[in-house]
């Protein structure tokens, strides 16, 4: 009898030590932040009520603070803009006609709005992995995260960290979902959908998809032709 419950409580242990913990899994993650260089980026921002759809390409360069971005189907942004280019000191967008110019907006401004900061985004994960409400789930090849709330002190810590100024348009909910590559702990996928009021009172849903691509697998980024001139005008 005794032999069996040791042989029982052998096999608990073999199948415990085979499970990740959250706290672990995401303790990888940060650790692993200084690794990502370069990658591309596609966010896809849609609001369901309207069947209105934004698509921004993006390509990276964290090492060398340089950033480019296509935009498709830009309705809540700026018709006009169909690109834009950032280094360390300057945003430049790149309209119609084909003419590139300093918009006049910071680094920063430019990388919370277009979610470009990998380890902002990726430190999210350090204030959900402190929430009861996060499920954690080892799937096929890779690691998710979930986490919702309604709770408005809950909700504003949330969209803090996320960079995120919520002060014009008030948010009520969020649900966010993370999917983080098993091997090399980089981030694959996150939704993040946001339950918006607007001017008049109403809630509208806005959701937001990113998907990391070719991380640190970029060429250098070129900057693009006609910003020299506008460099020197600036």
């Amino acid at each position: 009898m005794g032999k069996i419950v040791l042989f029982l409580l052998s096999i608990l242990f073999i199948a415990g030590c085979g499970e990740a913990a959250e706290a672990e899994v995401v303790d990888e993650i940060l650790e692993n932040i200084n690794e990502v260089n370069n990658y591309e980026l596609e966010i896809t921002t849609n609001v369901p009520e309207n069947e209105a759809e934004d698509i921004y390409f993006m390509e990276i360069d964290m090492e060398n603070s340089q950033g480019v971005i296509g935009i498709d189907t830009v309705e809540s942004y700026d018709e006009d803009l169909i690109e834009m280019y950032y280094d360390r000191e300057n945003v430049y967008g790149k309209a119609q006609e084909g003419k590139w110019f300093n918009i006049r907006m910071s680094v920063e401004e430019a990388q919370s709005m277009f979610f470009t900061d990998y380890e902002v985004i990726a430190r999210v994960l350090e204030f959900m992995e402190s929430k009861e409400e996060t499920v954690f789930e080892e799937a096929t090849d890779s690691y998710d995260f979930s986490y919702q709330t309604a709770n408005e002190g809950e909700v504003t810590a949330f969209m803090d960290k996320w960079g995120f100024n919520s002060e014009d348009d008030p948010i009520n909910e969020i649900a966010v979902h993370y999917q983080v590559n098993e091997s090399t702990y980089f981030l694959e996928k996150v939704h993040l959908e946001l339950m918006i009021n607007d001017e008049d009172g109403q809630q509208n849903k806005i959701i937001h998809e990113l998907h990391y691509k070719n991380i640190n697998e970029l060429p250098d980024i070129e900057i693009p032709e006609g910003i020299e001139n506008e460099q020197l005008h600036s």
